[in-house]
């Protein structure tokens, strides 16, 4: 899905050397518009919480590839850029997790190279399992207990 879209919105970019982001998306891209705004109606506005840890399991297990790396509270990409999808979110609340960030990063892979908090580790491990990988350093600055 995600693949044919991007060949779908390449297409259409082409031959533009500036973006009107509003005008590219309204008009330019009305199909894949049309098409996403079909998708997210079929997300319920509530989650029971089985539901939403289904719902969050199938959309990490559906990644593929790509791997973010999480190191003294921040997370980053492949180029060690800093994540920060978090701050676009209206909920305050959210904007200090770490697992939020992850989740919202797409990663299919989660490398640590220091420690996250218990809580976070815990859902971590549970949401990607195998997918988790300690980097050489991680024992480094692993808590001491």
């Amino acid at each position: 899905d995600v693949d044919e879209d991007k060949k779908y919105i390449s297409k259409r970019l082409k031959s533009f050397s500036e973006y009107c982001i509003d005008g590219i998306y309204n008009f330019r891209l009305k199909t894949l518009k049309e098409k996403w705004t079909e998708i997210a109606s079929y997300i319920p506005s509530t989650f029971a919480k089985k539901q939403l840890k289904d719902f969050i399991e199938y959309i990490v297990k559906e990644k593929n590839g790509k791997r973010v790396y999480f190191e003294n509270g921040s997370v980053y990409d492949k180029r060690f850029n800093i994540l920060r999808r978090r701050e676009l979110l209206t909920n305050n609340t959210l904007l200090d997790s770490t697992l939020v960030e992850i989740l919202l990063s797409g990663a299919s892979e989660v490398e640590l190279c220091s420690p996250l908090s218990e809580s976070e580790e815990k859902y971590i491990k549970e949401l990607y399992g195998s997918r988790i990988i300690l980097s050489d350093n991680y024992f480094s600055t692993s808590k001491k207990t």
